[in-house]
């Protein structure tokens, strides 16, 4: 069935109180998480209609976490999600995702030197992951803001858009206006980003860039690129921290993660375990991983 666009306009109360009450009369095991405890406890990250920036420096784990996020609702949970990947090919991005579901190393993955044992680890996660509901679009050259915008819609339509993910703000350009900076066109891709979210009703991440190098202390939003946009627009900023490799075994390190901003919440950090051979962010539940 295709999905249409709300109707706009003033709507009387009593019509809102229904959906709201509707909701919380609803079946919770519906709605979707990040799949990472401690984070759902303290924050409704996937709400509907919630823009959700998650940052850090090059090589600090981003698209990691973001793709942690989306193999859970998309493979764990059955909701659709689409990744609109503007830094790496949809190869690479599957490559990402095979290694962390099947434990067997990205290296390994991408070069093909597999022992038989992960040769079958790896058809068996391709088996199991068949036909879930993830789509990806990776073509480098589509990065305004304007395609992003009408497949995300298009897709939603046709029923196959839950949760969005966007990989990264701030490769995205918006050719069909004139800007004065370019810190003026970020905030309108960011605008538009959440109009989409509020549009859909369905919950947009977006991946942003942070400085190169983070203060060793606790970072905070102002530490984004286009720091005022993102803080503005944003109902929840999610910033990985890793100021120094802490490792919790052989394979796993420790990760901060920083609740920067949450409309419906207060501001608090959390710790993860990171995986970085299989790309993984996991709980972590008495020094170890779950």
């Amino acid at each position: 069935m295709m999905r249409k666009l709300k109707q706009r306009g003033f709507k009387p109360l009593s019509f809102a109180l229904q959906e709201v009450l509707g909701r919380l009369d609803d079946d919770r095991s519906g709605e979707m998480t990040t799949g990472l405890t401690e984070l759902d406890l303290r924050s409704s990250v996937l709400t509907p209609g919630n823009l959700i920036v998650v940052g850090s420096p090059p090589s600090g784990g981003k698209t990691n976490f973001v793709l942690s996020i989306a193999t859970n609702v998309a493979i764990r949970q059955g909701h659709a999600v689409g990744i609109f990947s503007l830094e790496s090919t949809i190869h690479q991005t599957a490559s990402r995702i095979l290694a962390a579901e099947s434990q067997v190393t990205l290296g390994k993955v991408t070069s093909g030197q597999l022992t038989p044992k992960e040769q079958e680890a790896l058809q068996e996660t391709r088996r199991k992951i068949k036909g879930v509901p993830l789509f990806i679009d990776a073509v480098k050259q589509r990065t305004d803001i304007r395609d992003l915008l009408t497949n995300a819609e298009r897709t939603w339509e046709r029923g196959n858009l839950d949760l969005l993910i966007v990989d990264y703000i701030q490769l995205l350009h918006d050719r069909d206006q004139k800007y004065g900076s370019r810190d003026e066109e970020v905030d309108s891709i960011v605008r538009s980003l959440k109009h989409l979210a509020r549009t859909l009703e369905i919950p947009v991440i977006a991946v942003s860039q942070a400085f190169r190098q983070l203060p060793p202390e606790e970072p905070s939003a102002e530490d984004l690129e286009n720091a005022s946009s993102l803080i503005q627009h944003a109902d929840l900023i999610l910033l990985i921290h890793r100021p120094e490799v802490v490792p919790l075994s052989k394979s796993e390190d420790l990760a901060h993660l920083i609740i920067a901003k949450d409309r419906r919440g207060c501001k608090s950090a959390l710790e993860l375990v990171y995986l970085p051979e299989t790309c993984t962010f996991r709980n972590l539940i008495s020094g170890a991983s779950s």
